[in-house]
């Protein structure tokens, strides 16, 4: 595991393959949104395959912290290990895997769930994008996020994070792309606003 410190608020943690970093996230984020796990389960326990990348509030922490979720693995031993000394500060943490076949798109979309929970500028702006998108194309993307098991509340930052880097899994479901084009790019711009680049 490497620890980035994007910013004060968003640290960014790589895992060198996606085995490693979905054994190691599995309990932390599914602590956080259960009901994404459960709409990956089919007829057999595919979690290490299903993602890339994670991201969540530091309070999700807490629990682990506290004893809750004891016995911990050693992997999410040496996880919490990380931030040990940061308990009781608001961040958020993302992780990736060097080994994924879109690296940058993962960091993207991961990140760009952290500035939207933490930013609330970021916040209004990615909203003010995303609500000059066509209303009915609107509605497709939402079905699409529906189907995918994304429960409504979180459909405008999911929305976000799908234009921003992960533009693949909205054309497998045969969303047309093109007049999204300029709204992947402006929340492109904005994100490049946000976060110093690497």
């Amino acid at each position: 595991m490497q620890l980035v410190e994007l910013t004060k608020e968003i640290f960014h943690v790589i895992f060198p393959t996606q085995l490693d970093i979905t054994s190691t996230f599995l309990r932390f984020q599914e602590h956080f949104e259960n009901p994404k796990f459960k709409g990956k389960r089919t007829g057999k326990f595919t979690y290490y395959e299903d993602w890339s990348g994670f991201n969540f509030p530091s309070h999700v922490l807490d629990a682990f912290y506290e004893g809750r979720f004891d016995p911990l693995s050693g992997q999410e031993s040496g996880f919490l290990d990380l931030f040990r000394g940061k308990q009781g500060d608001q961040f958020y943490i993302i992780g990736t895997s060097s080994d994924s076949e879109t690296p940058e798109d993962d960091f993207r979309h991961e990140c760009g769930h952290a500035l939207y929970y933490l930013n609330e500028g970021y916040r209004i702006k990615a909203a003010g994008i995303l609500l000059r998108i066509p209303e009915e194309i609107r509605a497709r993307i939402n079905k699409y996020l529906h189907e995918s098991n994304y429960c409504s509340d979180v459909w405008m930052d999911e929305t976000h994070a799908h234009l921003l880097a992960d533009l693949g899994e909205l054309k497998d479901d045969g969303i047309d792309l093109e007049p999204l084009m300029p709204f992947h790019h402006a929340l492109n711009e904005l994100f490049d606003g946000y976060i110093p680049q690497k």
